[in-house]
């Protein structure tokens, strides 16, 4: 059973609700999509003024009202972020600088 398009697929999180979240292609932002299937709708969208070329590595929070993922803006890791979004509001905020996955932060040095 296919559930939706996602041909260059790069991460998705499924919430206890049935709703997942994906990042679909290599050069996109972050769409929802419901477990049974349908067409995924855009949750982020690209900021192009800040140099963002995708949204990768979604991860559903506990209590499913927020996502963390990684939001690449540049030509190395130096210029990754792990972004917070509100599943309720789409409102998102930068967490964490220098950092390409949710489980994965900056060097200290």
């Amino acid at each position: 059973m296919s559930l939706c398009r996602a041909p260059e697929s790069r991460g998705a999180s499924w919430a206890p609700d049935g709703t997942i979240i994906l990042a679909p292609s290599i050069s996109s932002g972050l769409f929802r999509v419901s477990a049974a299937g349908g067409t995924p709708k855009p949750l982020t969208v690209l900021d192009r003024k800040k140099g963002e070329l995708f949204h990768r590595w979604p991860e559903i929070l506990p209590g499913s009202k927020a996502a963390i993922f990684t939001i690449w803006a540049g030509s190395s890791s130096d210029k990754a972020r792990i972004g917070l979004l509100s599943l309720e509001t789409g409102e998102r905020r930068v967490l964490v600088e220098g950092a390409l996955a949710p489980g994965m932060f900056p060097r200290v040095t």
